[in-house]
């Protein structure tokens, strides 16, 4: 019984395992493809790349999100994802589909160090930076050395020193492959198009030719391409890292995305010909409406055309003659809808209707009813003659009043006749 049930725990076991290992068993190292660096103190070395590779030192594609860890033999060294804006950290995390991670280094002590690289595959339920290294099941190990001291020290007299016989020179320190530009911070609105557009430039400063662009939108959502665009579906603070490759060299870039509540809303309308459908941003910030959508309920659909964009605390008007909405007199509703097709706003006629999906988009979601008051029609209009039925019925109208008038009167002179008959009678009696 005993030898049944242990049998069971180590299927089980197995069965747990073989998907994470199967995952990841076509990767045989993950291995340092640029060359060992020497640095000046203080100064930010060139990109370090570490790329997975298959048993015939292919590059090959990570199946599973993994996690880096970087150490380094100097107490002094550190680590950042970003090297114009530095952020020292300890653990990177490898996406699904790369094929490998950059990162730079930096130390203010001189000597001669080991970097060291640990990659294990990231749990479901937790994050890398969240993950303590304690814990962490290390899969692939790789190292390389790197130099901190300057290349040719000066000696009191000002003249460079030479090297001892024997002593070979300290190599030059090597300058950056790859310079990459991904974009500034900013602020979008849920459900808006965001644009992204990366530069690449060589030692030279040249466009890179035949590059490789991969995006990271920090929500999930990724996309390969030098100009992309995404739609956010909640607000939230996102880091977007633009990741390019070339050769043997790749580097990286990351901006801040802040993506706003939507507060684009439908102010007013009207119908006819000569009316119109007014939009106005309540936002702090701009919102581009690139591929959003009018819709009245008669069916007709008018949508945004490109690179329209609604200035912050702005109105525009769009006329019926243009978007071909609101042809009727009388519309129920107009429906402001998200490039996904989702409602975003809804204005009704006749009572407010709860937009759909509101769960999914709590904060860009909004009702109003639709101000389709005809005075509005009849202020721009010339005063008329009224119609001869208008006449009549106003003449209908006078004689009745003086009808009741006249018999009101009556009913007095009768009232009166009557008391004094009354009493004359009573003093006959």
């Amino acid at each position: 019984m005993k030898s049944t049930i242990i049998l069971c725990l180590i299927i089980f076991l197995l069965l747990l395992v073989a998907p994470i290992a199967s995952a990841q068993n076509h990767i045989a190292a993950f291995k340092f493809i640029t060359d060992p660096q020497s640095l000046n103190p203080g100064a930010v070395s060139a990109p370090i790349t570490l790329q997975a590779q298959d048993g015939q030192g292919n590059p090959v594609k990570v199946e599973q999100t993994l996690c880096l860890g970087l150490f380094s033999s100097s107490s002094g060294g550190e680590f950042s994802s970003n090297q114009d804006n530095w952020q020292t950290v300890s653990v990177l995390t490898v996406n699904s589909n790369w094929t490998s991670r950059t990162f730079y280094y930096k130390d203010v002590s001189s000597g001669s160090y080991s970097l060291t690289a640990k990659v294990a595959a990231k749990p479901f339920d937790t994050t890398c930076s969240g993950w303590p290294q304690s814990e962490w099941s290390v899969q692939w190990t790789a190292s390389q050395s790197i130099s901190v001291g300057q290349a040719v020290q000066q000696n009191q007299g000002g003249s460079p020193d030479l090297p001892s016989v024997g002593q070979a020179p300290a190599p030059a320190v090597p300058q950056p492959q790859i310079r990459v530009y991904a974009g500034e911070d900013r602020e979008v609105a849920v459900g808006s198009l965001a644009t992204f557009l990366g530069q690449a430039t060589g030692l030279e400063g040249k466009p890179l030719e035949n590059a490789r662009f991969w995006w990271n939108f920090g929500d999930g959502g990724a996309k390969e391409g030098r100009s992309v665009a995404h739609t956010y579906q909640f607000p939230g603070k996102y880091s977007v890292g633009l990741h390019v490759s070339s050769g043997g060299y790749g580097a990286s870039d990351y901006f801040a995305v802040i993506v706003v509540p939507n507060r684009l809303v439908i102010s007013s309308v009207l119908s006819g010909e000569d009316g119109f459908v007014r939009l106005r941003n309540d936002s702090d910030t701009d919102i581009d409406i690139d591929g959003w959508s009018l819709e009245d309920s008669g069916g007709i659909v008018f949508r945004i055309p490109p690179r329209m964009r609604i200035e912050k605390k702005a109105e525009v008007t769009l006329a019926n003659a243009v978007t071909g909405l609101l042809k009727s007199n009388f519309p129920t509703s107009v429906i402001m809808r998200y490039p996904d097709g989702k409602e975003a706003y809804r204005l009704t006629g006749q009572e407010v209707l709860a937009p759909s999906a509101v769960s999914e988009r709590p904060q860009a979601f909004k009702t109003a009813i639709i101000p389709i008051i005809q005075e509005e029609i009849m202020a721009s209009s010339s005063v008329r003659e009224p119609s001869p039925d208008v006449a009549s019925v106003s003449s209908a109208s006078v004689s009745g009043k003086v009808f009741l008038g006249l018999a009101a009167l009556l009913s007095m002179i009768a009232a009166v006749a009557f008391l004094v008959v009354k009493k004359r009678w009573k003093n006959q009696g």
